[in-house]
Parts: C-alpha cells; sequence; structure tokens
C-alpha cells in the first residue's frame, strides 16, 4: 500500500505497518507476514459523530506508530482526527478552529485486525497525538502531543485521563519507558527529556535533560521559524493548543485531505505540499491567490486557528486596515518573518515514483512528456519548477 511509516513486531510474528497519511474514508494499516509477504488490510475506521465541546468526527491520520501492549493483548495507534466531514457546504456545520481536529489514539486487537472503536481516545485542547508507550504493566499509555508540547497518561483499565506533564519540550516525536523513568525525544529542543513517572502525580519537573547536538545547524532564524512552524502551545499561533502549521503540512508536505473552508470564503480545498514553492517563489498562495507574501497568514492564524497573531494591532484595526493584498507585513515582527523564512526553505520536491532506477523518464514519462509538449502546457507551465 501507499505512504508507509511505522514498524511494530506484533506477538505472533507479524509486523504492523501503518499507511502515513489516510484516505478520506478510512485509517489504514497492514499486518504483515515476513515469511511470505502477505498482508492484511487493518481499518480505523471514518468517525461520523458530529463534533461537539469535547470530540469531533472524521478520519485518524499522521498515523506514525504503533505500541503493542505489553500483555499482547491490544496496540494503539497515535495520531490525529481530521474532521473532514464538517462545513458550511458539506453538513452545514461551521469548520471552527476547535472542530478541525483532534489528537486521538485508536485501539486495535492485534491477532484480528479489528479497531475498538468504542475505546478511540480523543484529547480535548490537543492537535497531534504523535507518539506513544506503554507502561511496563500495560495500564497505563504515555501519549505525547506535538504542538501542544505535553505528555498525556491514560488509564487503560479505566480508560480515562491520569494526568499530563506540561512543556516537555519542543514537538515531541518518541517516548520511552525504563527503569521508572519517561523519556521524551523533543525534536526541537534538541534533547532527551527525562522523567520519574512519579511526575504525574507529583508535578516535579524533569530529572535530566540530555542535549542531542553540540552545534546547533540551523541558522537562528530558520530555527525559530521551524520552531513556531511546528508549534500550537503558543497563543499567538493558535488558541487552546489545537492547530499548528504542521497539523496539516507535516515536515512541509500535505495531508493530502479535502476540507470544507466554504465559512473563510474558500469552499473545498485540498492541502496544497510546500515543498518546491520556496515560499513565495512561484508567486501568490492559497488556491485563490489571495496571500502575495507568507507573512499574510497571520490572516489564518488569527481569523482561523485562533491565535492572537504576530502583528502589535487590535483584531479590530486588524479586521479593518490588513487586507492580504494591501500594504506588506514583512519586517513588522521578527517572528512573523522567520516563519516566512523557514517557509521559503522548502526548495525540493520528492523524487518521482515514475522515473526508472537511473533517475531516467520511463517509456510512458517520455510519452507524456511529448504530449505536454504538444499541447504546448509549457505556456504556462514551464521554467524549472514548470
Amino acid at each position: 500500500g501507499p505512504d508507509l511509516r511505522g514498524l511494530a513486531a506484533l506477538p505472533d510474528g507479524r509486523w504492523a505497518v501503518t499507511r502515513w497519511r489516510s484516505g478520506a474514508d478510512h485509517g489504514a494499516l497492514w499486518a504483515l507476514d515476513p515469511a511470505t509477504g502477505a498482508a492484511q488490510p487493518w481499518r480505523l475506521a471514518f468517525d461520523e459523530q458530529l463534533a461537539s465541546d469535547t470530540e469531533i468526527g472524521g478520519v485518524p491520520t499522521w498515523l506514525d506508530q504503533v505500541v503493542v501492549s505489553p500483555a499482547g493483548d491490544e496496540a494503539a495507534v497515535p495520531g490525529l482526527q481530521a474532521n473532514i466531514g464538517q462545513g458550511l457546504f458539506l453538513n452545514g456545520e461551521r469548520l471552527d478552529f476547535d472542530l478541525a481536529l483532534r489528537a486521538v489514539v485508536a485501539f486495535v486487537d492485534p491477532a484480528g485486525g479489528a479497531e475498538r472503536f468504542v475505546q478511540r481516545k480523543q484529547f480535548d485542547g490537543r492537535g497531534f497525538a504523535s507518539a506513544a508507550a506503554y507502561s511496563p504493566r500495560g495500564d497505563f499509555l504515555y501519549v505525547a502531543t506535538r504542538g501542544s508540547r505535553t505528555v498525556e497518561r491514560l488509564d487503560r483499565l479505566a480508560g480515562t485521563g491520569a494526568g499530563t506533564l506540561l512543556d516537555v519540550g519542543l514537538a515531541p516525536e518518541a517516548l520511552h519507558v525504563q527503569a521508572g523513568r519517561l523519556w521524551v525525544l523533543a525534536t526541537l529542543s534538541r534533547a532527551l527529556v527525562v522523567y520519574d513517572l512519579d511526575a504525574f502525580d507529583t508535578g516535579a519537573g524533569p530529572a535530566a535533560q540530555v542535549p542531542l547536538v553540540d552545534a546547533e545547524p540551523l541558522d537562528p532564524v530558520l530555527l525559530r521559524g521551524k520552531i513556531l512552524f511546528n508549534d500550537s502551545a503558543d497563543p499567538r499561533l493558535s488558541r487552546d493548543g489545537y492547530i499548528a502549521c504542521a497539523h496539516c503540512h507535516l515536515d512541509g508536505d500535505s495531508d493530502k485531505l479535502v476540507w470544507d473552508f466554504t465559512d473563510r470564503g474558500e469552499g473545498l480545498r485540498n492541502t496544497t505540499t510546500l515543498e518546491g514553492r520556496a515560499g513565495m517563489a512561484m508567486g501568490p498562495v492559497h488556491w485563490t491567490g489571495n496571500f502575495d507574501e507568507i507573512q499574510d497568514f497571520e490572516h489564518d492564524i488569527r481569523n482561523d486557528q485562533g491565535g492572537s497573531g504576530f502583528l502589535p494591532v487590535s483584531d479590530a484595526d486588524f479586521a479593518a486596515d490588513e487586507h492580504p493584498l494591501g500594504p506588506t507585513k514583512t519586517g513588522r515582527d521578527a517572528d512573523l518573518d522567520a516563519l516566512a523564512a523557514y517557509v521559503a526553505t522548502f526548495t525540493e520536491v520528492p523524487k518521482s515514483p515514475w522515473r526508472e532506477a537511473d533517475g531516467q523518464l520511463g517509456p510512458a514519462a517520455r510519452r507524456g512528456r511529448e504530449v505536454f509538449r504538444e499541447a504546448d502546457c509549457q505556456a504556462c507551465h514551464s521554467g524549472a519548477g514548470f
């Protein structure tokens, strides 16, 4: 299948493999027999419920990991539930910032692959569950939320939340439990942050923090922009910690989903990749071309993510005077400029899966190139980036 990502050993000797980005109707995993190559598909259901203050409908996606309990009786799959069934066009309901996406963990029977849908857990006030780890006895599941910078503890016997660690580091992407301690890989803090497990009860801070680099590889402005791109805890970016730029554009890519943005005047829009666009290098952005600088995403931040924004103007003055095609926003806030600088680093596109092993065009692609030329497609699509 497409978009293979996470890999875990199952109790019966098979491997569980995730599809990183889900299709519009369900999430997907496979149970792969390494001896025969046979793959059994597992489905994570589309949640049909109407969104409320505490839960939303939608499809679980960004499925990076599968975590099998110590007893081998369940597998947890953290991710993001994308509420792509809601919007003024699709069901007459607004897709507000707190109803668009939620951090989620799905639970699957590792023997037969059936999802235990009634146990699916959504996290209110969290946008993306990026990693999970079981306690040695399997009585607790620890879940990292990437943009919100938290680790949530779930009581697997009661099925309820059992505490939270706040501000565990920037962009936590992996967890490990060993010898009474929880290890958090905080990728943009460039550190392993270590907690005693009783910190969930005592509120104690980290027991240790292990640096992972001797020297920061990124320019300070680009690092700052990358942190902002991946963060939802900063109230300037998002209200209640739900939405980060990366929650739809993880690693600068696209979630490949179609969203109903009718309430913001955009209609149905599929998420574009940022790869190869180099910020503004290909001209105005958004499908309608209504932003003429990356700093115009201040409009999305304020209006659609619930953030307070970066520019030092009130909401009323912003609404009145800050048209996206009006006076420039560049140079008015250092962090907004850093965010734009980071987005401009997405200059490369992935290698095409349709090229030959040596990188050359295959027979079908060569025929397609001739059709492209004969139809004069290059009249609009020209230059190195087409």
